[in-house]
């Protein structure tokens, strides 16, 4: 969850409004930091990658899946709890 005025930097494919965009940040923003925070989220896929989620399929009824996602989020949550990705300062 998100605190009230807190934004997620994301790709050109989400449309929310607490979403940023790169392409459409204001240019007078360093691209160090840009490069900063997409390296700090390639952490954060791969702990998600450790499950296979991404790359086997599932073969169950959908109320499963759903379970079986916020398993692992859960656990993913828990990983970031003990052991943070590192922080990047605006």
């Amino acid at each position: 969850m998100l605190d009230l005025l807190e934004l997620v930097v994301a790709g050109t494919g989400y449309t929310d409004d607490m979403c940023i965009i790169p392409d459409t940040i204001d240019s007078s923003i360093e691209p160090e930091l840009h490069s900063k925070l997409r390296a700090r989220h390639e952490p954060a896929n791969k702990r998600l990658k450790q499950f296979s989620v991404l790359t086997t399929l599932f073969r169950y009824d959908l109320a499963s899946h759903a379970t079986c996602f916020h398993a692992i989020a859960r656990i993913t949550q828990l990983q970031f709890k003990h052991e943070p990705l590192f922080e990047v300062k605006f």
